[in-house]
């Protein structure tokens, strides 16, 4: 029976200790506790794996680390006393190299390979890996065997079955059935749990997208300076934080979702997305927050929006990857999605990075290609963790003055890209000729909408090809659709607006009445303002509305036909 060397197994765990990233990476790398030859290896193994998975060995994983997991398992404890495990855990560690890391895996996964081929079929494999020093033609055996992959041998396995398989194999699979197989369960599971997502911002996008739904990649355009990434981290910020202040009611309200999310960021650094996430909780401007200019008067609002972040610190978890590749991605998202339970992903912005571009460089690809490949990445993880992943792109060939629909054609990089996305659509500011059609909406409403979304792209959703017209405040990060349109610019009256229920992240509203109180929550109060200068008092939110309410426009707006809006 085939042997696996020592030296070997000593540098794929050890590998593994000062690298346990490697775990995540399952498209290049895949263990079973199988392929450990001994108790104490297997046992080792189980550590390491146990050890980064729940959050312990996100760097490196020290011998000291291993050694402490296993004293509390008996046998495990007893095998390291027998054998010498410590000075055989410090081998492994201090022998154990990253960059050989491959070539000892690939070495062995073939031993493994040949020794359970052997094994279950009793198949002479002396021609492909020799251990008998006698054989004339050990050498040459060996030294090929160097060379071969796993692949190479099933090939070569292949190749001597060959005549069989033609004979008696029929290589197409093809799975039958019936519609109706299967349907009344159907049924049933979508009433129980509809085919629904997160919500996003905006009443209209959530109609239309029916949310941010798991294994779904989103695809949202614009062009620079039209805020994607502030559309972005509000949608972001919406998912995460069950409650935000209402500047028209002058209160802090429940807006349901409670999520954790990754935001990916490749192109701004942390405190830029955290002072957006202040001015999304709060409603002030981040403008405030970057100037310094806010005081006495903002700061009690400014505390709870921080209690707020303290209480779901773990549903908004940052990640900064200035220059990705779809290695880094993948091996990220997984790592989250294992270790955090992450199930929405933001990935701000697909580009062309040096990174990337090199992954791809032995393929002699180009760019548009290895755009596509990225994306494909993205969608092959959204399916793949059941994740909600929304990602965004630049326009090209936008003239901002021309206005009209916008579309895949519009897209900038690999019109592929759009191919791959089950929502995609394209922000852009309205034109002066759009804002004329809309004089109606601008004399009944005060406002006029400064965001217009080009859906083109809608996987199993009633509506595509719509305008969504909204207002957008770019300084805190919030999004309001006021109304829907065609691409002509028509109105659709049978658009309803569907409300999510959103019960089963929980009631927030006790949450949001202590807000409304004027403190925060106790447990931060005792911890935080206990060594303050602030007082209890100081914590009152002061009460004057800063903005108008918006049941003097409903009533205004109650006999109105949404064609009363819009002027042809």
């Amino acid at each position: 029976m085939i042997k696996i060397d020592r030296h070997t197994v000593i540098q794929v765990l050890g590998g593994l200790m000062n690298r346990p990233d490697y775990l995540n990476d399952v498209d290049k790398y895949r263990f079973e506790l199988s392929d450990f030859p001994t108790s104490l290896d297997k046992f080792i193994f189980s550590a390491i794996n146990n050890l980064y998975n729940n959050g312990d060995g996100a760097g490196n994983i020290r011998s000291v680390d291993v050694i402490n997991y296993l004293k509390g398992n008996a046998l495990a404890a007893e095998l390291m006393e027998k054998e010498n495990g410590e000075v055989y855990l410090q081998d492994c560690e201090t022998i154990g190299e990253p960059a050989n890391f491959n070539y000892y895996y690939n070495k062995f996964k073939k031993l493994n390979f040949l020794r359970d081929l052997q094994k279950d079929s009793g198949r002479d494999i002396s021609h492909i890996y020799c251990e008998d020093i006698l054989n004339p033609n050990y050498a040459e055996i060996n030294e090929r065997f160097e060379q071969m992959t796993v692949e190479d041998i099933l090939n070569m396995l292949k190749m001597e079955i060959n005549g069989y398989e033609s004979k008696f194999v029929l290589k197409s699979v093809v799975e039958e059935s019936k519609a109706v197989d299967g349907i009344e369960q159907l049924i049933i599971d979508l009433q129980q749990k509809p085919e629904i997502g997160c919500k996003l911002q905006g009443d209209i996008v959530n109609t239309i997208t029916r949310g941010g739904r798991k294994g779904k990649l989103y695809l949202r355009s614009a062009g620079s300076g039209v805020g994607k990434t502030r559309s972005m981290v509000g949608d972001a910020c919406n998912i995460a934080y069950p409650i935000r202040f209402d500047r028209k009611k002058n209160k802090w309200v429940s807006t349901g979702s409670c999520e954790k999310v990754l935001y990916v960021m490749t192109e701004q650094d942390p405190d830029e997305i955290k002072t957006m996430i202040l001015a999304y909780l709060t409603g002030y401007n981040e403008e405030i927050f970057l100037y310094g200019t806010y005081g006495e008067k903002e700061m009690p609002r400014i505390q709870q929006a921080i209690d707020i972040m303290k209480k779901y610190e773990d549903n908004m978890l940052f990640a900064h990857i200035p220059d990705p590749c779809a290695s880094a991605v993948k091996n990220l998202f997984r790592r989250y999605n294992i270790q955090h339970g992450v199930e929405n992903i933001f990935y701000d912005y697909i580009f062309s990075s040096p990174a990337m571009l090199n992954e791809y460089r032995d393929l002699k690809l180009r760019e548009d290609v290895c755009l596509r490949l990225f994306t494909t990445t993205l969608k092959n993880l959204a399916v793949e963790l059941n994740a909600f992943i929304m990602t965004s792109t630049q326009v090209s060939n936008d003239d901002d003055e021309k206005g009209g629909f916008r579309d895949f054609k519009n897209v900038q990089g690999s019109k592929a890209i759009v191919n791959l996305a089950d929502f995609a659509c394209i922000m852009s500011r309205p034109t002066k000729a759009e804002l004329q059609e809309l004089a109606g909406f601008m004399g009944s409403f005060s406002f006029i909408p400064n965001l217009v979304t080009d859906v083109y792209k809608n996987r199993r959703g009633r509506w595509n090809m719509v305008r969504i017209w909204s207002h957008n405040d770019l300084g805190c990060c919030r999004r309001e659709d006021l109304f829907v349109t065609t691409v002509d610019m028509k109105p659709i009256k049978e658009f309803q607006v569907v409300q999510f229920d959103s019960t089963a992240y929980g009631d927030f509203h006790e949450l949001c009445d202590l807000y409304n109180e004027g403190i925060v929550s106790d447990t931060i109060y005792e911890e935080y303002y206990s060594t303050s200068d602030i007082k209890p008092e100081d914590l009152v939110v002061d009460s004057a509305a800063a903005f108008e309410d918006d049941e003097d426009n409903k009533r205004r707006l109650s006999e109105k036909d949404f064609s009363d809006f819009l002027t042809f």
